[in-house]
């Protein structure tokens, strides 16, 4: 802020020896390369460049040099780039499903690797959770380039059945669903069971929040009797479901005795009534949408409705 060159030459104030060369500032920090030895061990630093004088705690030694690395003149700019990554280029995190991941750095310059593991490959396949580093020569410089790998669980979805209701083996939850005949999607067939109505070869389509696909192997149905499918047809149109969207207490009109299941949106159970046709407390539940399974008595899936708490 003094606009004087008298004053400004007065205020120089020595710090350090003479010979300091090439100057470098990051991160508030300035680093200096050495000259008035010829060659140095070290490059030295600043380490609070805005104190005056000697407050601005010059460092003669801060950072000793590689062996080899004596004869430094310059400050290259990969020199102060932050330990966790010193590679020239970004690459933003990348999700990939569990057909396998390999590790390929770009090799424009015929660059020799060597990785955490010491081999020498120019690409690593990952199988496993980690974190992986692989180092790369030109001859004169040598760069780091680290990758963190996470596993994210997305089990190979595989169907069971429950008398004529398809459905999945675990307790694994995917984020949708999407049931096939025949390699056919079927229409609205997009919650974690189905029941199925013909005979024929079923497959379901998953994926998770990261976006991964799966598709489950077939599972073939032949056991489904079309004239019992025909007598839940008319039981269902007969069968009321009542009020909808609910507050406490839905109500379930049938002229024979029904099961009552109550499922989330997951498929997972919450509540359920073996006792016939009644009533069904929703009561205590958080508001939002529900699955009301009705089943005969052979339990078989005779309808199956949303159900809105509100």
């Amino acid at each position: 802020s003094v606009y004087d060159s008298t004053s400004i030459l007065n205020s120089i104030t020595e710090i350090g020896p003479l010979g300091i060369g090439i100057l470098n500032l990051y991160n508030d920090t300035i680093y200096c390369v050495q000259t008035y030895r010829g060659y140095s061990d070290y490059i030295s630093r600043i380490n609070q460049p805005n104190l005056a004088g000697t407050a601005c705690n010059f460092h003669d030694t801060g950072i000793r040099l590689l062996p080899g690395d004596s004869s430094l003149t310059d400050l290259h700019n990969n020199v102060v780039l932050p330990l966790y990554d010193t590679f020239g280029s970004l690459v933003l995190d990348t999700t990939t499903c569990p057909s396998g991941l390999i590790l390929k750095p770009e090799n424009k310059h015929n660059f020799l690797y060597v990785w955490n593991d010491g081999t020498t490959t120019t690409s690593k396949i990952i199988s496993k959770a980690g974190t992986y580093w692989v180092t790369q020569n030109d001859g004169c410089h040598t760069y780091v380039d680290t990758f963190v790998i996470r596993i994210f669980n997305f089990p190979e979805p595989i169907i069971n059945i429950n008398v004529l209701e398809l459905g999945l083996a675990g307790n694994h939850s995917y984020s949708s669903y999407q049931w096939l005949l025949n390699g056919e999607i079927i229409p609205g067939a997009d919650q974690s069971t189905y029941t199925v109505a013909e005979n024929g070869d079923y497959r379901i389509v998953v994926s998770n929040d990261a976006g991964c696909i799966d598709t489950s192997e077939v599972y073939k149905v032949t056991n489904v009797d079309e004239n019992a499918i025909d007598e839940r047809s008319i039981l269902r149109e007969q069968i009321k479901v009542y009020p909808n969207p609910v507050g406490n207490v839905v109500h379930i009109q049938s002229p024979v005795k029904v099961g009552i299941e109550l499922t989330d949106i997951a498929g997972r159970i919450i509540r359920t009534s073996k006792a016939g046709a009644g009533s069904l407390s929703l009561e205590s539940l958080s508001e939002g949408m529900y699955l009301l399974r009705i089943t005969d008595r052979n339990g078989r899936l005779i309808k199956m409705e949303k159900i809105i708490k509100n």
